[in-house]
């Protein structure tokens, strides 16, 4: 197949200033993998953030995608980020949809008033049984000055077999010129009269907000007021230690004016938990302090098009479920790279950091106590308990300076302050308890090494206080790469292989020849396979073009 016009859709224009990259009518585009989906599909996506001659935007961004049904519902929420004009992500399709067009949205918040704007939609044609009848779509064309080759090694395949094609890009003088582009490779069958859904294009802006300055967030960030029992915002000059309990990400901070508080996470890839402490500014531990977070309710986001469904079954959605239903029955019910996101660590735990206690006390070593209280007074000394006018207190012995306050407690991974959990464990269900104590350890653990650390490991190691709602954080999306076909590996060849997108690559850079290089392998199908092509070259012009090859 030929070189195609190109065609973008302008999804929206802004201008990004303070918290964000300081630019004129930048434009936020959105491509994905193929035209339309499955219920269980995953969906991968590529964001473009760039100038308004085309050029992309430097440094990094947050923003939020939305999937909204007809309804006006969210059925699909993430944040990720775009580093220097380029992102990627992707998102599973949940399997409770119906089949229809859904509006992915892609918003902002701008900082520091927090106030919501939309970027971008894209209709998405999601199938579950049922076809949908397809609109047609308003294309503008753009007018490029440049060439672009692409060519294959050959053009009949054999199934399974790997193909290699070179793209190369060259200004109206035939000289190569630099870009970056994205692939897809999709199975023609499946997707007829679709098969420019879901591609680079441009159409009117979506919003009439162009020229308006907005400030992008480029970092995760929490604004609250902290409060005491008594109504009364925290005293200015209080400290503040934050601690995320998955990430072990820990920060120190002061309360501003009026209990003003902001706190500036890192990125962080899955949803976490804020564990946090106070002391007033002369050292008082503020037990019954409380942050509200300033957390704006999300305003209604657009709906899609009105869907008709027709009576006839979709093939697309007849081919996924087959795939899926193979897929099972081989046992791929999770990938390798979902996996290793899931053991992911940002940070080293606190016993990771200590490396050694200075006591350690394993309980089935000693005669069973009925409560955590008689435990510590006849085996863990270096703790005291007793009670105090505010109920039961710990403290720990031996510290450079007297113990002002409870310890911190660490329990089976999870920080806490509340000594009332800590004793009412049941000490038959603990397997260690170890205690720290030494200064020069507990130094760089700042509010929560002043009165010392225990850390208790049950024989479950599943204990944990309820968890605080409010006190939970939004992490990331985290970019995981599409699942390729590799039949060099032997034991693929026993396993069938149908895809309905043979290859995804959203980033390929070209080289100083103006030479990308495509290699993928192709599945079970046999037929047509339709090699696209999206991108952007250095002098800002956008490129398309596409290229057929059979499989017999």
């Amino acid at each position: 197949m030929g070189l195609r016009t190109c065609y973008i859709v302008l999804l929206f224009v802004i201008s990004l200033q303070g918290y964000g990259s300081s630019q004129s009518d930048s434009r936020i585009y959105l491509s994905f993998n193929q035209p339309k989906y499955a219920v269980g599909d995953t969906a991968y996506f590529k964001a473009y953030y760039l100038s308004a001659k085309n050029r992309k935007v430097p440094g990094k961004v947050i923003l939020s995608f939305d999937l909204i049904d007809a309804e006006g519902r969210s059925v699909v929420h993430f944040r990720f980020n775009v580093f220097d004009g380029i992102g990627q992500n992707q998102f599973a399709i949940p399997d409770s949809l119906s089949s229809g067009y859904f509006n992915a949205v892609v918003y902002t918040k701008s900082m520091p008033t927090g106030e919501m704007i939309t970027l971008s939609e894209n209709q998405i044609l999601i199938v579950k049984k049922e076809g949908v009848q397809a609109e047609s779509r308003h294309e503008l064309p753009m007018q490029t000055d440049h060439l672009i080759l692409m060519r294959s090694d050959k053009t009949i395949y054999q199934t399974r077999e790997k193909v290699q094609v070179e793209v190369q890009l060259l200004d109206q003088s035939r000289q190569p010129i630099s870009g970056e582009f994205s692939v897809r490779v999709l199975n023609t069958r499946l997707f007829p009269n679709q098969l420019g859904e879901g591609r680079l294009s441009i159409e009117a802006p979506i919003s009439t907000m162009e020229n308006q300055q907005i400030n992008v967030g480029t970092m995760i960030k929490k604004v609250g007021v902290a409060h005491l029992n008594d109504g009364k915002t925290a005293t200015e000059g209080s400290l503040v230690m934050f601690y995320l309990q998955k990430s072990k990400w820990r920060y120190q901070t002061q309360i501003q004016s009026n209990g003003q508080i902001l706190l500036t996470l890192p990125d962080i890839y899955e949803p976490d938990e804020l564990f946090y402490l106070s002391v007033s500014p002369k050292g008082k531990p503020l037990h019954e302090l409380r942050i509200t977070w300033n957390e704006r309710s999300k305003p209604p986001l657009p709906k899609p098009q009105i869907s008709h469904i027709t009576q006839q079954s979709d093939l697309y959605a007849s081919f996924a479920k087959e795939v899926m239903i193979i897929n099972r029955s081989y046992g791929f019910f999770t990938t390798p790279e979902f996996a290793a996101i899931q053991n992911l660590k940002t940070f080293r735990s606190i016993e990771e950091e200590i490396k050694e206690a200075d006591l350690t006390f394993t309980v089935d070593d000693y005669i069973s106590f009925p409560t955590m209280g008689e435990l510590i007074k006849e085996v863990v000394r270096p703790l005291y308990y007793g009670d105090k006018r505010r109920g039961k207190v710990v403290r720990m012995r031996s510290l450079d300076r007297p113990a002002v306050d409870d310890p911190v407690y660490l329990i089976d991974g999870v920080v806490t302050k509340n000594t009332d959990f800590f004793l009412s464990l049941i000490p038959d269900d603990v397997l260690e308890i170890k205690i720290i104590r030494d200064t020069r350890k507990l130094l760089r653990f700042g509010l929560m090494g002043r009165n010392g650390i225990v850390i208790v490991n049950t024989k479950t190691g599943d204990a944990r206080e309820p968890v605080d709602p409010n006190e939970l954080v939004e992490g990331l999306s985290r970019p995981i790469v599409f699942p390729y076909s590799n039949y060099a590996d032997s034991q693929s060849d026993q396993v069938p292989n149908f895809r309905t997108c043979l290859y995804w690559n959203p980033s390929i850079i070209t080289d100083e020849s103006g030479k990308g290089e495509i290699d993928f392998y192709l599945s079970d199908d046999v037929g047509e396979m339709i090699i696209q092509v999206d991108g952007i070259n250095d002098q800002g012009e956008c490129f398309s073009t596409s290229l057929g090859v059979n499989v017999d």
